[in-house]
């Protein structure tokens, strides 16, 4: 007996059966599978430019490449004639086999929202009345702390209870929950990131496209990389969907491919006949199923 084998035997003897002993090719070509990002498209972030590079995804029979951008316009809740002619010069402005996707998503992840309105608050008294009277007042230091811990505590009471209403309902007699609603329109090109005539039709679209908008009263702005991955990556890891308090911040690094930075390693998926269901190590099992009008 080998001294790995003998090894082996003292400290895994569970793990000893023949049937248990994997090749090594096996194991390499394991590795090497893609992950379920893989089926995304995201490969890279053109930093001068401010596209991103696209292909067929991990799991494509054939390589193309492509060039893609996406804006985040303010959601409506209506339209009338007069938007819907200025938005239909959207597809007059595309080249042909150009891929224009609106989404509208109500994110439960409403906690950056309640940030930035708690740090609308003043600080004191002191700045309520820098703001009222034109002027600092150096009086009442101690009931300006006094009166400042009364607001931190009305913020932090505000945002508990919004954050609960994510999850359930914040009315007794009806279904109420709480979302973030974003609206986004990713447009993929079929032109090549490495030719310049290319990139710089996808920079003419662009700018027509935020014409358009802002002439149906659209107006947007353009998604980074780090937008991107913020918002695919609760599809992946679902824990910050029921928690409503959201993903830890994910800082985008240009050496590796858009795809593989959206989900973390210790989640594990599976695809079913109707569900795709994720279970993070020590967590529950969550599942994703789509539906469809019939």
């Amino acid at each position: 007996m080998s001294l790995s084998d003998t090894l082996r035997e003292a400290f895994l003897p569970e793990r000893s059966a023949h049937a248990d002993r994997l090749p090594r090719r096996l194991l390499r070509e394991i590795s090497r599978m893609p992950r379920l990002t893989g089926i995304l498209p995201y490969v890279a972030w053109q930093e001068e430019t401010r596209l991103f590079a696209l292909d067929q995804g991990a799991f494509g029979e054939r390589e193309s490449q492509a060039i893609g951008f996406c804006i985040e316009a303010l959601p409506q809740t209506g339209a009338n004639d007069e938007m819907e002619k200025v938005l239909a010069s959207l597809f007059v402005s595309c080249p042909p086999g150009t891929g224009i996707q609106v989404t509208l998503y109500g994110s439960p992840n409403i906690l950056p929202v309640l940030q930035a309105q708690a740090n609308l608050l003043p600080r004191s008294v002191a700045d309520v009345r820098s703001v009222a009277d034109g002027g600092a007042d150096q009086k009442g230091g101690w009931e300006d702390r006094r009166h400042n811990n009364i607001f931190r505590l009305l913020a932090r009471r505000r945002i508990d209870h919004y954050l609960h209403g994510t999850g359930q309902s914040i009315f007794s007699h009806q279904t109420y929950l709480l979302r973030d609603f974003r609206a986004v329109i990713s447009i993929t090109l079929p032109l090549d990131p490495e030719v310049p005539a290319d990139v710089d039709e996808a920079l003419r679209v662009r700018e027509s496209v935020h014409a358009t908008l802002k002439s149906a009263h659209l107006p947007g702005h353009d998604w980074g990389p780090e937008q991107l991955l913020h918002f695919v990556a609760p599809f992946f890891d679902h824990s910050s969907l029921f928690t409503g308090r959201g993903l830890c911040p994910i800082e985008w690094n240009e050496a590796q491919p858009l795809r593989d930075q959206i989900s973390h390693y210790e989640i594990a998926s599976r695809l079913g006949d109707s569900d795709i269901r994720f279970r993070q190590a020590g967590g529950d099992e969550s599942v994703l199923q789509l539906f469809s009008v019939r």
